[in-house]
């Protein structure tokens, strides 16, 4: 195959692939956000309001947030409430639809006569159909007027307007507030409220947007009348500012009798549209060239903030359907990901970036910067000082994450040419063999409410109270979200409670599912290690913190999250790796080679008294002893472990890895247990056992767990990677 072919073939979007429609949905059973809950109480609001009076209720969010949907959910409500004298009439309009001042006066009244009309054959309201239509004709080729009585031009229309309206009645021409007082008359014989809905209000120009405001509250305001308004208020406040010598907001608030501000989207479950949408991205990727753990920081420091409202996961991920096809496999996935989200949320960032390939990505982190690093700096914090504040932080994070060479800027730190090599191999877009290739193209039931939250730092001094709150935070599915929000409580702990605290998230990382059922799927037990590194890292002393990191080894239940983490915070000096995956080196080697005894003993310890084996991830912990110590040890260890057949089960349950792939299943994602026989060849021979477990498989499966049947099935399949 060609490489333009090759190309071409990853161009095509798939069925799974489809391009995300940014519609308001229609229904309850649409509801992902749980509006359902706050649309309720309004429907039960507006149809509570028993005064004949006119009623002006704005709903207030940013553009994305929902406003529209939430308008269909309030309908829905409002069409079933069981006393069917008291349905509304309800109406829906948008102003955004018409462009002539014209057009928009005609069809408001219009749309109103129209909806009456189909609702109520009745005699009243054809009645009121006719006078709807009559104020439309009067008002619309004049000047619109806030009170009765105004003389309207001859040849406007007005005696044609108002003579369909009196006729067979009076030859006596009345004016606009006398067909007003006949048409409240006739609405309080009909006993029904209406409810207008008006959406995009805030998308008008200023003219037009000023005439809906007037159109509703000075000559729309008939009696049992509601007018729900959906519009982003900051914007409409400044569109609306100076008028006759007024501001926005005092102008606003004249027209506006009731507001409610929508609430925010349920950031857990944005999380989780977002993950769901990401993984039909992520599934033609080879999972061996996906770096979760770089994916976790990218996402956890900078990507999540992002993501705001429903409407900012479809501008992402539907540029990320097109963008990314051409690409897989020719460049990095997770930078890729995260130079998205700039082009989408940052564009001048984006642009600033693909410009200036020698400030990020050069050939050596002296090769400009040293020669004027100041300029350099200055130049960027211009650029990122034009980003949305919202989102400032957001971008500045992901530039981290995207070009490390931006810390000899900000720092006192360069990088030796081995990490230039080493970002060459893995087509990072800070390579610059690589660069131009980026360029070619109500609260849920899983969100930990702010009490709560409060309630679960005020006992972190309490191991026993706070373990116990972080149990339940589990039982109930909500341990991930409260990971993400603890970080923002971390600066209220004292120094006292931090190793209570971590001793606690330890414990409980041992109890946590060790295999993701999503691509996307945030490590519970790399999250604890993260919060680990933040709250140690709080303390200035590398000495308090190694006495601290210490006490916490020998005195925490928990060994497979423990031993992640302090392979997690290895001093530079004693690997070859890029960095220290959770930033600068926590502890003084010295310090932590005796963290690692202290490990390796307990590890050795467990070994012995038979635990260690129950452990999750036993395989990882394998790996970590035979690196931190002589091979010899794990593997006199699996020697004898294997020679039962419950230790040789709970090997191979600890050998697993979950392969993930698009198909049936949960989230469309199919889940396969692998066991790689090459991993566990440097404890044991594979061949060796073949015969026992195929005993095991023919005798005792009935008497399996069903993760052992998984790894004695894993042990048999011949097509799955592991780690």
């Amino acid at each position: 195959m060609t490489a333009e072919s090759n190309t071409e073939q990853k161009s095509n979007i798939t069925k799974e692939q489809l391009l995300l429609p940014d519609e308001p949905i229609t229904s309850l059973d649409q509801d992902r956000l749980e509006r359902k809950y706050f649309a309720k109480h309004l429907a039960h609001v507006l149809i509570s309001y028993d005064s004949p009076s006119s009623l002006v209720v704005a709903l207030y969010g940013p553009w994305g947030v929902g406003k529209s949907s939430l308008l269909n959910l309030i309908d829905e409500y409002l069409k079933t409430i069981p006393e069917e004298d008291q349905i509304p009439v309800i109406v829906h309009f948008n102003p955004w639809s018409f462009s002539s001042i014209d057009q928009l006066i005609t069809m408001f009244f219009g749309e109103l006569r129209r909806t009456l009309g189909q609702k109520d054959k009745g005699a009243i309201a054809g009645k009121i159909g006719v006078a709807l239509e009559t104020v439309g004709h009067i008002l619309s080729p004049g000047s619109l007027s806030p009170v009765g009585g105004q003389c309207f031009d001859k040849g406007s229309g007005f005696l044609k307007g108002l003579g369909r309206w009196m006729k067979g009645r009076s030859s006596e021409q009345k004016p606009l507030d006398a067909v007003k007082k006949d048409l409240n008359q006739s609405m309080d014989e009909y006993g029904r409220r209406v409810i207008v809905f008006i959406d995009d209000i805030d998308r008008l120009e200023r003219e037009n947007m000023r005439l809906i405001f007037r159109l509703i509250r000075l000559n729309g305001d008939f009696n049992n009348t509601t007018y729900v308004l959906a519009l982003d208020r900051g914007n409409t406040e400044r569109t609306l500012r100076d008028i006759q010598g007024d501001s926005g907001r005092r102008y606003l608030e004249k027209i506006v009798q009731v507001g409610f501000d929508i609430p925010p989207a349920d950031q857990v479950v944005l999380g989780e549209m977002f993950f769901q949408q990401l993984d039909k991205v992520i599934s033609p990727i080879p999972q061996d060239e996906w770096e979760q753990e770089r994916w976790q920081e990218l996402y956890l420091d900078a990507l999540r903030h992002f993501i705001r409202t429903p409407r900012d996961i479809v501008r992402y991920v539907n540029g990320l359907y097109i963008t990314m096809p051409p690409l897989t496999g020719e460049v990095n996935p997770v930078d890729f990901i995260g130079l998205e989200a700039l082009r989408t949320f940052a564009p001048d960032i984006f642009g600033f970036i693909r410009e200036s390939q020698e400030i990020f990505a050069p050939e050596s982190s002296t090769s400009l910067h040293s020669e004027n690093k100041e300029g350099v700096k200055q130049l960027l914090e211009e650029q990122f000082s034009r980003s949305d504040p919202g989102i400032e932080k957001a971008v500045r994070q992901t530039c981290r994450h995207l070009f490390p060479q931006l810390a000899s800027i900000y720092e006192n730190m360069s990088y030796a040419m081995s990490f230039y090599a080493d970002w060459r191999k893995r087509k990072r877009i800070c390579s610059r063999e690589f660069f131009d290739r980026y360029f070619y193209l109500s609260i849920s039931k899983r969100e930990v409410p702010e009490a709560e939250l409060r309630a679960i730092v005020s006992v972190a001094s309490d191991k026993e109270a706070f373990s116990g709150q972080l149990q339940m935070l589990i039982e109930n599915g909500k341990f991930k979200r409260f990971l993400e929000r603890f970080e923002d409580y971390l600066p209220e702990l004292s120094e006292e409670a931090a190793p209570l605290v971590l001793g606690s998230l330890f414990d409980v990382g041992d109890r946590l599912p060790v295999h993701p059922e999503r691509f996307f799927d945030i490590d519970p037990q790399l999250h604890i290690a993260r919060i680990a590194y933040l709250l140690l890292a709080r303390n200035p002393s590398k000495e308090r913190r190694a006495v601290i990191a210490k006490e916490l080894a020998n005195s925490c239940s928990g060994l497979t999250t423990l031993i992640r983490w302090v392979a997690l915070i290895e001093p530079e000096e004693g690997k070859n790796t890029e960095v220290s995956p959770l930033g600068e080196d926590l502890l003084e080697l010295s310090d932590f080679i005796e963290l690692r005894e202290i490990v390796l003993n307990r590890i050795r310890f467990e070994a012995k008294k038979g635990t260690l084996s129950k452990r999750p991830l036993l395989g990882a912990i394998l790996f970590r002893w035979r690196d931190w110590a002589h091979v010899s040890e794990p593997n006199g260890y699996v020697s004898e472990l294997v020679k039962t057949d419950e230790g040789l089960l709970d090997f191979l349950v600890g050998s697993v890895t979950v392969m993930l792939s698009t198909g049936e299943g949960k989230y469309g994602i199919r889940r396969t247990p692998t066991i790689s026989r090459e991993h566990i060849s440097e404890f044991v021979d594979p061949e060796s056992l073949t015969n026992r477990v195929e005993r095991i498989k023919n005798s005792k499966w009935g008497e399996l767990s069903q993760e052992q049947r998984e790894a004695v099935d894993a042990f048999f399949r011949r097509d799955g990677r592991i780690f």
